[in-house]
């Protein structure tokens, strides 16, 4: 197949996986659980999208802790010098993965943030109602997400429950009592 799109690349003929292929420019991808394992593999960059996958693995102290030593020792050594993460999650208990690397004070902010794993990490915090002055789409403090197709009424019925709105709204998750 020809090399087409912005990174003028294609799968590989030789490439049938969904989990595993590789590209004609030499590149790999490769997928798994979280708890997968990847180990004897090298990576130049990790996506993590959705470590923890509900409200009961986010309530296991087991599953929490499981998936941050699957981060830190199976995903993060696979890195090279110079590897890249990138983080994509829904912030379910304030001990998960994300809890354990932001500040303790975070409140939602987006940007630079300096975190208890001594790096800097680039921040986007999409909350359902902005509560912050670095909102990544520059809301007012207030304002919803997606006003033209999520209205008031939509938001209501999140809102009775604290804990569902707060973890997965607005990303600030609060204790069940």
């Amino acid at each position: 197949a020809e090399a087409t799109g912005i990174l003028q690349t294609t799968v590989s003929a030789e490439s049938s996986a969904a989990n595993e292929f590789s590209l004609t420019n030499g590149s790999e991808y490769m997928s798994c659980g979280v708890l997968g394992g990847v180990t004897g593999n090298r990576a130049h960059g990790l996506v993590i999208d959705d470590p923890i996958k509900g409200r009961m693995q986010a309530d296991s102290e087991t599953i929490r802790a499981r998936t941050f030593e699957a981060y830190e020792d199976d995903l993060l050594t696979r890195l090279i010098p110079g590897g890249w993460a990138v983080r994509i999650n829904t912030r379910w208990h304030g001990d998960a993965l994300c809890g354990r690397i932001w500040p303790d004070n975070w409140a939602g902010e987006s940007g630079a943030i300096e975190c208890k794993d001594g790096n800097v990490w680039q921040v986007l915090c999409l909350q359902a109602e902005c509560t912050t002055a670095t909102d990544p789409l520059q809301r007012p403090i207030g304002a919803m997400l997606w006003p033209e197709w999520f209205d008031a009424r939509h938001w209501a019925q999140f809102r009775l429950n604290r804990r569902t709105w707060s973890s997965l709204y607005q990303q600030i998750p609060a204790p069940a009592e």
